[in-house]
């Protein structure tokens, strides 16, 4: 039996299938149950699978290379991974778009969104790749990165080269794994990382073995992931769903459009969350000292391990709200979301008042002594992670529903609101400043205009139910909620 084959899922997984498996509402929801706790034990594998390997790594590698080469490789992996968002959101665009051609038994849609997708993203990497080959002669690392040593200076031009070949390679690949999460099967994407994970252990581990230099080290550990995603692509395109192999003659410019239009506001969406909340060490550096952000962002770093938690159960619900709404099963999508929202608010309080009384005899076992939290830092974190974690929730309900801009307007104010309010309380109070600030924004630009609109999207999903019965296959319209709320 091939992977993900399993009797009783949604998806028929022979060469010649593809449309949903017919059934009631609650096999359908038993199905989406299971897709979605698979889903969940997998990415908490691969989460561990992908920490073991630094862990294991990480000191093998210093002690090979020495700090000051295995810092440089760090940070230009660093700066390589502040391109994750150069694709546009085109990869969450397509995972929606695939949920929904999913929910309706809609091959050509799907196969037209993977056409376009793979298209506009190796055009990406094709220019990504182009500008770096002319850039590259003029780049002087020496004045980008401070390294003394000749091996570090001789190292950084083709560490820099092997890493951006490798995310503009894996940029396209990566589609495959937008794919198996539209189809819930985001269990077999983490299953693939793994993999990964595993392949980057044992190249580093023979790199080291050899003796080989810094480029080849990085092309090892860079380069599995990408080989784990290549196989992904090969086994998906070419024995589970070999109908969606990209072809020219898929590409459509509908399809184009639409994965255009949807891919900018994740966009918008995903750089206004990182501007808006990524900001804080640095309003803590620039008007309290850098000895100052050690404080926060430890503490910050242990509130947001039961986030991480909570995310593995929440996040493969987001395909699986866009299939029920195009199949207008509202009940269950309804009765999830609430469960799932009780589910996070019982966790998130009981964990975040636990680390609100536990959180400095932790830091302490973890850090030492220097890390002293104040009671307002804590009781900020607390409440911050609270807000988050119904953010987050409601997030993947809407973006299972393809609610877009209203997210990408909400989270553009808040990230400025959230960098106003997290100054000028950092002037008053101190580090806890940018906590009470992210509270602010969070408050005022996001749950209360959700809490306003929400009788509107629960009017738009009753009529998802009346509309929905009447797609056909093969038409490219939105059977869900209306993106523009």
């Amino acid at each position: 039996m091939a992977i993900g084959s399993e009797s009783g899922f949604m998806e028929e997984q022979t060469p010649n299938s593809g449309q949903l498996a017919s059934g009631s509402a609650e096999e359908r929801a038993h199905q989406r149950h299971r897709r979605v706790a698979w889903t969940s034990l997998a990415a908490f594998g691969s989460k561990v699978a992908s920490v073991a390997t630094i862990l294991v790594t990480a000191p093998l590698a210093i002690r090979y290379l020495g700090m000051e080469r295995y810092g440089m490789w760090m940070t230009i992996a660093a700066a390589v991974t502040m391109l994750s968002s150069s694709d546009l959101g085109i990869g969450n665009g397509l995972m929606t778009l695939i949920a929904e051609a999913n929910g309706r038994g809609d091959r050509d849609s799907a196969r037209r969104y993977v056409g376009s997708a793979a298209a506009m993203l190796s055009a990406v990497a094709a220019i990504i790749l182009l500008i770096t080959l002319l850039v590259y002669p003029h780049l002087r690392w020496s004045s980008l990165i401070r390294a003394t040593s000749p091996e570090a200076l001789r190292d950084m031009g083709p560490t820099f080269l092997v890493l951006i070949a490798c995310f503009a390679i894996n940029m396209p690949l990566g589609i495959s794994n937008q794919v198996l999460i539209g189809y819930q099967q985001g269990y077999l994407a983490n299953l693939w990382a793994i993999l990964g994970s595993v392949l980057a252990l044992g190249a580093v581990l023979v790199g080291v073995h050899l003796r080989l230099g810094l480029p080849w080290l990085v092309a090892g550990f860079a380069g599995a992931p990408v080989v784990a995603m290549a196989l992904n692509a090969i086994w998906l395109f070419g024995r589970s769903r070999p109908w969606l192999l990209p072809r020219w003659h898929d590409v459509h410019l509908t399809s184009t459009r639409r994965l255009f239009g949807m891919g900018i506001l994740f966009f918008v969406l995903q750089t206004s969350l990182a501007v808006g909340f990524q900001s804080d060490s640095i309003v803590i550096a620039h008007l309290l000292g850098a000895e100052k952000v050690a404080q926060y962002s430890l503490t910050a770093r242990l509130f947001s391990l039961f986030g991480v938690l909570l995310n593995f159960i929440i996040a493969p619900l987001w395909p699986a709200y866009g299939e029920a709404a195009a199949r207008g099963d509202r009940e269950w999508l309804v009765r999830t979301f609430r469960l799932s929202m009780m589910f996070v608010l019982g966790f998130s309080i009981v964990a975040n008042l636990f680390l609100v009384f536990s959180g400095r005899f932790i830091l302490r076992l973890w850090i030492g002594p220097q890390v002293q939290p104040t009671m307002a830092l804590l009781i900020g974190l607390a409440i911050c992670q609270t807000l988050q974690a119904i953010t987050n929730t409601f997030s993947v309900l809407l973006n299972g529903l393809k609610i877009m801009r209203f997210q990408a307007l909400c989270f553009s104010i808040m990230a400025v609101v959230n960098i106003f309010c997290s100054i000028a309380l950092t002037h008053r109070i101190g580090v806890p400043g940018v906590v009470y600030g992210s509270i602010i924004a969070q408050l005022l630009c996001f749950i209360l205009p959700l809490a306003v609109f929400w009788p509107r999207l629960l009017r738009s999903l009753n009529r998802t139910v009346m509309t929905s019965t009447c797609i056909t296959p093969g038409t490219e319209v939105n059977a869900g909620v209306r993106g523009d709320f």
